[in-house]
């Protein structure tokens, strides 16, 4: 029960909500396209068969299964990465879904919600602050204002 109490004591490192945006946004634009593209695959298709009368070995070796295990590793952190959505507001799973995960341009988000440019732009920022939240268990995104930094803000 304490550590529940240790997220809220004020003599906590603040978060760098700003920090915090720009390293869940590398993740979201560097890593993702990979691990959708990875998760995605269908590594497990069959291999046409040599027909010869000499024995011969397997020409794949390991190949084929370490392209298995990275596709179940990229599923599960594809798992992970939606179910770091799943608690978000309507609004910021949705702006986050149609920018990191369908790559679509603001001008095409824009045809598909209801508020402007500014706000839209406001709300995935809270998105991927709140995905780096989310995402700590597996990967953390949260960048702390150093102790000097925080006095100096005060």
């Amino acid at each position: 029960m304490d550590e529940l109490f240790d997220l809220f004591d004020e003599d906590e490192q603040t978060l760098n909500r700003y920090e915090t945006y720009k390293k869940a946004k590398r993740f979201m634009k560097n890593a993702m396209p990979r691990i959708m593209y990875m998760a995605g695959e269908d590594f497990t298709g069959a291999k046409g068969q040599i027909i010869s009368g000499m024995p011969t070995g397997s020409s794949d070796g390991n190949a084929r299964e370490d392209k298995v295990v990275l596709h179940v590793q990229a599923q599960e952190a594809l798992n992970a990465i939606l179910d770091a959505c799943r608690n978000m507001p309507n609004d910021h799973r949705t702006i986050l879904e149609y920018r990191c995960f369908k790559r679509m341009d603001w001008n095409e988000i824009y045809d598909n919600i209801y508020f402007g440019k500014t706000k839209a732009e406001e709300i995935l920022i809270e998105a991927l602050v709140m995905f780096a939240y989310n995402f700590v268990n597996h990967m953390n995104l949260l960048v702390f204002y150093e102790k000097e930094e925080e006095t100096a803000k005060k």
